[in-house]
């Protein structure tokens, strides 16, 4: 049965997905502790995405609930991505699968109350923050971070990315906690290794039946 013990270690590995995303928020899964070339493009890419005149209104995809997917994240996410090593097509497929999935989930969390007040997105970053200093690879954070004019403005970005990840965070984490309680109820002497990988596979089914409910109308062609 998953304890205290259990459920403080899922909360851990949240926190170390929450740290992926502070470093590569695309959500991919290109290793932590990567190369300095691949952190140094990472935070080149976050940096020119950051500034206004990168940002457009041009809609790639909406949905029946809301969501919105902007032109601009997806050729964001396919730069990110390609810069890992992978091909064009196959960037361009994980980044409009990433985005659509955050839209979806972001709707999803709001509808259900998780909207966050601009202080509670600032004392999450303090938190990060914190965890980013006695974190093992905070040479990885340090190197996206020099990419940025300033430490003031690398924070800026990411309030504004928080925006809509934390209450993502915070809605995710009170499904995993569901999750956890019931699977403890039916299978009462199962390991945290294997509830911890039947919430990640529950998980990624739950973000894709969201998007299927948005029922996403493409509206134009990323070239």
């Amino acid at each position: 049965m998953l304890n205290e013990r259990g459920d403080t270690m899922a909360k851990k590995g949240i926190s170390v997905g929450i740290l992926g995303i502070l470093l590569l928020t695309m959500g991919t899964q290109v290793a932590l502790g990567a190369n300095n070339a691949l952190m140094e493009k990472t935070g080149t890419i976050f940096h020119e995405y950051s500034k206004s005149e990168k940002k457009d209104s041009e809609i790639f995809a909406c949905g029946k609930n809301g969501a919105i997917v902007r032109v601009s994240d997806i050729k964001q996410g396919i730069e990110f991505y390609m810069a890992s090593g992978i091909s064009e097509t196959e960037a361009k497929e994980k980044s409009v699968n990433f985005y659509l999935k955050r839209e979806a989930m972001y709707q999803k969390a709001i509808q259900e109350g998780y909207d966050v007040t601009e202080q509670e997105i600032s004392d999450y970053l303090e938190y990060l923050k914190e965890f980013l200093n006695s974190a093992e690879n905070q040479e990885d954070f340090q190197e996206v971070m020099s990419q940025f004019d300033s430490e003031e403005e690398y924070w800026q970005y990411e309030f504004e990315v928080y925006k809509k990840d934390l209450p993502i965070i915070n809605y995710t984490e009170a499904l995993q906690k569901e999750f956890i309680t019931n699977y403890n109820n039916t299978y009462s002497n199962s390991s945290v290794g294997n509830v911890m990988d039947e919430w990640n596979n529950y998980l990624e089914e739950f973000k894709s039946n969201l998007v299927a409910e948005e029922n996403f109308e493409i509206l134009q062609e990323i070239e």
